[in-house]
């Protein structure tokens, strides 16, 4: 058999590779306008933003920016938050449980001396709350509202909390340096995480996610641009606490291994979100979590 023979025998043996494959061989280098490319691997990383108070039509044709992200790269459109208010949400994500609290008391009214995804992971975890004065501020000082910081509940963690729970403003760093931890929890203030305020245009719902989301046009492509993202090492999972109209809510995963423009239709729950993420790092599964349905997919 000549050489020429030799190249066409052999390009015909990939052409039947599935889709799939080809699409993670074929990947280039993640980019703010194409961040989801199927790079080769999974994350090992995740960093959970969280959003309040919209249902998945609320938000989803409301945020021009997400919404590009969304039809880009992966789109969950049948997750659901676990209750209402605001903090036993949280609290779901954090442990897989509301450990029965059913308002939006402070840590101080609601200590809980239980596990949580955050004691499990030791020092390898980390929050970054817009607009906190102090580490693991334990005081809502509008527009930071303490409600919406969990790590901060867990008697367990108390002394982690003061070294790992730290203001926004620390994350660019940590995005620089390429030294996120295993889980990073990302809470805006009470201005750009779509909950009704009284900064401009937070007396409308659309006016929220209008905020919300030139907050993520603003802050997401840093993210995106940073050496674990870029590595495939991260994986971005933007969210809302619960719904307002109903409590299935609008989340959007981002990561350089994903396939882009993938729709995952399974049922999923908050604690699918907990689960996927004590998968990663190795570590038992907490209370509901055990149970919930599987978050996983091509780049998962």
């Amino acid at each position: 058999m000549n050489a020429k023979r030799v190249i066409v025998a052999f390009v015909a043996c990939l052409l039947p590779v599935a889709g799939s494959v080809q699409a993670r061989a074929l990947a280039v280098a993640p980019t703010e306008s194409k961040p989801c490319v199927g790079t080769a691997g999974k994350p090992t990383r995740v960093l959970w933003w969280i959003l309040e108070n919209h249902s998945y039509d609320q938000a989803r044709g409301h945020m021009p920016y997400l919404d590009a992200k969304a039809d880009a790269c992966v789109i969950l459109t049948d997750e659901w938050a676990i209750t209402h208010p605001s903090l036993p949400n949280y609290l779901a994500l954090s442990g897989g449980s509301t450990f029965g609290i059913t308002d939006d008391g402070s840590p101080k009214k609601h200590p809980i001396n239980d596990a949580s995804v955050y004691q499990q992971l030791g020092t390898s975890w980390a929050a970054f709350l817009q607009s906190m004065q102090t580490n693991c501020q334990l005081r809502s000082e509008t527009p930071y509202m303490a409600r919406h910081n969990p790590p901060a509940y867990f008697t367990p963690i108390t002394s982690a909390c003061a070294a790992q729970d730290v203001p926004y403003t620390a994350l660019q760093a940590r995005l620089n340096a390429g030294s996120l931890p295993t889980l990073s929890l990302v809470v805006p203030d009470r201005c750009h995480d779509a909950h009704k305020n009284t900064c401009p245009g937070g007396d409308t719902r659309n006016g929220q996610a209008r905020q919300a989301d030139d907050f993520l046009a603003s802050e997401l492509p840093k993210i995106i641009a940073s050496p674990q993202y870029q590595s495939g090492s991260l994986l971005v999972v933007i969210t809302w606490d619960e719904g307002h109209s109903d409590n299935r809510v609008y989340t959007v995963l981002l990561g350089a291994t994903l396939l882009p423009k993938t729709t995952i239709p399974t049922h999923l729950t908050h604690h699918s979100l907990l689960a996927y993420v004590e998968r990663l790092a190795g570590v038992p599964c907490l209370k509901e979590a055990c149970t919930a349905p599987a978050l996983s997919g091509v780049g998962l």
